[in-house]
Protein backbone atom coordinates (compact mmCIF):
# COMPACT_ATOMS: atom_id res chain seq x y z
CA UNK A 1 0.00 0.00 0.00
CA UNK A 2 1.13 3.68 -0.92
CA UNK A 3 0.88 6.43 1.33
CA UNK A 4 0.32 9.88 -0.31
CA UNK A 5 1.07 12.61 1.46
CA UNK A 6 -1.75 15.85 1.58
CA UNK A 7 1.23 18.14 1.75
CA UNK A 8 4.45 18.50 0.20
CA UNK A 9 7.23 21.16 0.64
CA UNK A 10 10.06 22.24 -1.78
CA UNK A 11 12.64 24.75 -1.60
CA UNK A 12 15.11 26.38 -4.07
CA UNK A 13 17.61 28.06 -3.69
CA UNK A 14 18.48 30.39 -6.01
CA UNK A 15 21.31 32.72 -6.47
CA UNK A 16 20.32 35.12 -9.67
CA UNK A 17 22.83 36.88 -10.71
CA UNK A 18 22.97 40.68 -11.36
CA UNK A 19 22.18 40.34 -15.30
CA UNK A 20 18.54 39.15 -14.43
CA UNK A 21 15.71 41.43 -12.82
CA UNK A 22 14.37 39.39 -9.70
CA UNK A 23 11.36 40.85 -9.83
CA UNK A 24 10.85 39.05 -13.77
CA UNK A 25 12.21 35.62 -12.32
CA UNK A 26 9.32 35.65 -9.60
CA UNK A 27 6.39 36.52 -12.08
CA UNK A 28 8.25 33.80 -14.01
CA UNK A 29 8.07 31.15 -11.28
CA UNK A 30 4.74 31.97 -10.52
CA UNK A 31 3.48 31.46 -13.77
CA UNK A 32 5.22 28.14 -13.75
CA UNK A 33 3.76 26.99 -10.62
CA UNK A 34 -0.07 28.20 -12.15
CA UNK A 35 0.42 25.88 -14.84
CA UNK A 36 1.34 23.07 -12.61
CA UNK A 37 -1.50 23.87 -10.48
CA UNK A 38 -4.12 23.65 -13.43
CA UNK A 39 -1.99 20.83 -15.06
CA UNK A 40 -2.41 18.65 -11.92
CA UNK A 41 -5.12 20.03 -9.84
CA UNK A 42 -3.12 21.06 -6.98
CA UNK A 43 -2.64 24.05 -4.73
CA UNK A 44 0.70 25.89 -4.60
CA UNK A 45 1.85 28.45 -2.46
CA UNK A 46 4.78 30.82 -2.94
CA UNK A 47 6.49 31.55 -0.21
CA UNK A 48 9.77 34.03 -1.02
CA UNK A 49 11.89 33.14 1.59
CA UNK A 50 14.95 35.98 0.90
CA UNK A 51 14.18 38.65 -1.79
CA UNK A 52 17.69 40.05 -2.19
CA UNK A 53 18.38 41.30 -6.19
CA UNK A 54 21.95 40.71 -6.76
CA UNK A 55 24.26 44.10 -7.34
CA UNK A 56 25.67 45.27 -10.75
CA UNK A 57 28.86 43.27 -11.12
CA UNK A 58 32.38 45.02 -10.73
CA UNK A 59 33.75 46.47 -13.91
CA UNK A 60 36.68 44.20 -15.16
CA UNK A 61 38.51 47.32 -16.08
CA UNK A 62 38.06 48.53 -12.24
CA UNK A 63 41.04 49.39 -10.59
CA UNK A 64 40.98 46.42 -7.72
CA UNK A 65 40.78 43.77 -10.89
CA UNK A 66 43.30 45.28 -12.75
CA UNK A 67 45.59 45.60 -8.82
CA UNK A 68 44.31 41.32 -8.19
CA UNK A 69 45.01 40.02 -11.69
CA UNK A 70 48.37 41.59 -11.19
CA UNK A 71 48.93 40.03 -7.76
CA UNK A 72 47.76 36.57 -8.84
CA UNK A 73 50.08 36.97 -12.00
CA UNK A 74 53.27 37.79 -10.10
CA UNK A 75 52.82 35.46 -6.79
CA UNK A 76 51.26 32.25 -8.62
CA UNK A 77 52.15 32.72 -12.33
CA UNK A 78 48.80 32.25 -13.12
CA UNK A 79 46.64 34.91 -16.06
CA UNK A 80 43.21 35.34 -13.61
CA UNK A 81 40.25 35.69 -15.69
CA UNK A 82 36.94 37.59 -14.41
CA UNK A 83 33.64 35.65 -14.45
CA UNK A 84 30.71 36.14 -11.93
CA UNK A 85 29.33 33.73 -9.66
CA UNK A 86 26.27 33.06 -8.36
CA UNK A 87 27.36 32.14 -4.82
CA UNK A 88 26.96 35.07 -1.74
CA UNK A 89 30.10 36.73 -0.99
CA UNK A 90 30.96 39.44 1.14
CA UNK A 91 31.85 41.11 -2.22
CA UNK A 92 28.05 41.30 -2.92
CA UNK A 93 27.69 43.06 0.26
CA UNK A 94 30.22 45.73 -0.80
CA UNK A 95 28.94 46.07 -4.25
CA UNK A 96 25.50 46.71 -2.36
CA UNK A 97 27.10 49.88 -0.75
CA UNK A 98 29.23 50.92 -4.25
CA UNK A 99 32.47 49.91 -3.98
CA UNK A 100 33.62 47.97 -6.22
CA UNK A 101 35.00 44.32 -5.33
CA UNK A 102 36.43 41.53 -6.55
CA UNK A 103 36.86 37.73 -4.79
CA UNK A 104 39.90 35.18 -5.54
CA UNK A 105 41.15 32.33 -3.99
CA UNK A 106 42.60 28.66 -5.44
CA UNK A 107 39.74 25.91 -4.74
CA UNK A 108 39.83 22.48 -5.88
CA UNK A 109 35.86 21.71 -6.78
CA UNK A 110 34.47 20.67 -3.64
CA UNK A 111 32.60 24.05 -2.66
CA UNK A 112 29.34 22.74 -0.65
CA UNK A 113 29.62 18.81 -1.69
CA UNK A 114 30.64 16.12 0.72
CA UNK A 115 34.05 15.99 1.80
CA UNK A 116 34.70 19.99 1.08
CA UNK A 117 38.15 20.55 2.20
CA UNK A 118 40.56 23.48 1.79
CA UNK A 119 44.24 22.99 0.99
CA UNK A 120 46.87 24.96 3.39
CA UNK A 121 49.04 25.46 0.36
CA UNK A 122 46.52 27.04 -1.49
CA UNK A 123 45.31 29.57 1.55
CA UNK A 124 48.71 30.77 2.11
CA UNK A 125 49.11 31.58 -1.35
CA UNK A 126 45.88 33.56 -1.54
CA UNK A 127 47.45 35.36 1.21
CA UNK A 128 50.59 36.45 -0.31
CA UNK A 129 48.22 37.94 -3.83
CA UNK A 130 45.75 39.70 -1.16
CA UNK A 131 49.11 41.15 0.59
CA UNK A 132 50.84 42.04 -2.30
CA UNK A 133 47.76 43.95 -3.55
CA UNK A 134 48.15 45.80 0.00
CA UNK A 135 52.01 46.30 -0.27
CA UNK A 136 51.72 47.62 -4.19
CA UNK A 137 48.47 49.50 -4.49
CA UNK A 138 48.49 53.04 -3.81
Amino acid sequence: MNTIPGEESIGYDCRILPDYDLEEIKIEMKKIAKSIEIDFGVKIEVEILQNIQAPKPTPADSEIVKLLKKSIKKILNIDAITIGIGGGTVAADFRMLGYNAAIWSTIDTTMHAPNEYSIIKNTLNDAKVFADIMINSD
